[in-house]
């Protein structure tokens, strides 16, 4: 074969390969392993019938001693069934040997251990739910470890890997394993495997020690500090708030059957009753003062004692005293009852509720320019805002109009407040 002289056929591994001389170590690799197999089978041929030599010399040995006294006959019979014995051990051994590999495997192959076998008579994991979204079965380790029929009782069916391992005495050989982890860390050799009896006895001098330890402790702080009443536990229907009241609820966590459903309450606190008061602030409104107050005793003033009752009745009647016009009396008198009664019957000042600021707060009011201003509002308002040229502008039309008390009232007066529950009477 040529072989290319360039840099890439210098630096070629399979330069000058030819296919034929591998096929000549494949041949020759072949042939050795025949000259094995046939020394193997030889081996095994020459110890069978070695073994056949010596089980017919016994049978011979036997023969032979038939014609000795009774004791010798018993003794005969003895042997005889103890080379029968041997003729089934021998058997025994042959299958045994023969468990674990396969049929058609060559001589000399590794024998294969099989793990997880069942009985015939149960039935195989995977069959007990057949629907594909059940428990997954891996078959390769033939392990199901969740339970494949999740909402049936736990009997003697079948419940997984994972249950069989958490049940019966898996938990306490797990406990005896890590006790036998933690003694051989604090210089104890123990062998679980090779000794199981004195790691159990040890493990349970070790649990009463621990027991007894943790009952004195904590009889000690007791008697100490005392507060033996707060360790009772509550009965159970207590403890987990268990009730006979049946309810269900949906995925998301409401109500659907079997409680009321139960009133949303705001984030503020309700029904708070304060200063002997029966009723919160602003469970009544005075038409008279525009004015929130108590509902109990009729109080519009917030944070004033309850006089209950009677504080509402001497309310009631200071207020109709006030509406009686004047039976007899000097000419002062009755003009000064009629300024308590228009005052009474008036409505509340609407800068007293919402304020006019610092300068105009104390400044009153004259009712002839109060009337003068209620009626250019209206007027304003019904006309709208007028639209105004900037090439005809006069010369001090940015000037501020100066805004009185009496200004102000009339537009609160006649503004429209549409969150007012009362705008309306």
């Amino acid at each position: 074969m040529e072989m290319a002289y360039d840099y890439a056929g210098k630096r070629d591994h399979w330069a000058q390969f030819d296919p034929s001389v591998h096929m000549e170590m494949i041949r020759a690799h072949e042939r050795e392993a025949e000259l094995r197999r046939k020394a193997a089978q030889q081996q095994k041929m020459g110890e069978l019938a070695a073994k056949e030599r010596e089980r017919q010399e016994k049978k011979r040995e036997q023969k032979s001693g038939e014609g000795a006294c009774s004791a010798s006959d018993t003794d005969t019979d003895t042997d005889a069934s103890d080379g029968r014995a041997s003729d089934e051990e021998r058997v025994d051994e042959g299958e045994q040997l023969s468990i674990g590999q396969d049929v058609k495997a060559p001589a000399g192959k590794a024998k294969s251990s099989v793990r997880n076998l069942r009985i015939r008579e149960d039935t195989a994991k995977y069959l007990l739910n057949l629907d594909v979204n059940s428990a997954y079965y891996d078959p390769k380790t033939r392990a199901m470890r969740e339970n494949p029929l999740p909402g049936s009782a736990v009997d003697d069916r079948f419940a997984g890997d994972n249950f069989q391992r958490a049940s019966g005495d898996a938990a306490k050989l797990a406990a005896l394993q890590l006790y036998e982890l933690e003694a051989f860390e604090k210089g104890q050799n123990m062998q679980l495997n090779a000794d199981p009896t004195t790691v159990e006895m040890m493990n349970r001098i070790y649990r009463e020690k621990k027991e007894k330890l943790k009952s004195t402790r904590s009889n000690t702080i007791l008697d100490k500090y005392g507060g033996q009443e707060h360790m009772e536990a509550p009965p159970k229907e207590l403890l987990f708030a268990q009730s006979e009241s049946y309810v269900e609820y949906d995925r998301s966590g409401g109500v659907l059957q079997g409680q009321e459903k139960v009133v949303a309450r705001s984030k503020y606190e309700e029904d708070v009753y304060t200063h002997n008061h029966n009723e919160i602030w602003g469970s009544f409104f005075d038409r008279a003062t525009f004015r929130w107050g108590y509902a109990d005793d009729h109080s519009t003033l917030r944070n004033s004692y309850s006089t209950g009752a009677a504080g509402r009745r001497a309310r009631e009647m200071a207020a109709a005293a006030l509406k009686q016009p004047p039976s007899n009396g000097s000419a002062a008198a009755s003009q000064q009852a009629g300024q308590l009664a228009d005052k009474s019957s008036a409505a509340l000042e609407q800068r007293a509720l919402y304020g006019t600021g610092e300068v105009l707060g104390d400044a009153p009011l004259d009712q002839d320019k109060l009337k003068a201003a209620m009626a250019a509002e209206v007027a304003r308002r019904e006309q709208g805002a007028p639209a105004v040229d900037d090439r005809k502008r006069k010369y001090n039309s940015m000037q501020a109009e100066e805004v009185t008390a009496e200004t102000m009232e009339a537009y609160y007066r006649s503004k429209a407040r549409a969150e007012d529950p009362m705008a309306g009477l």
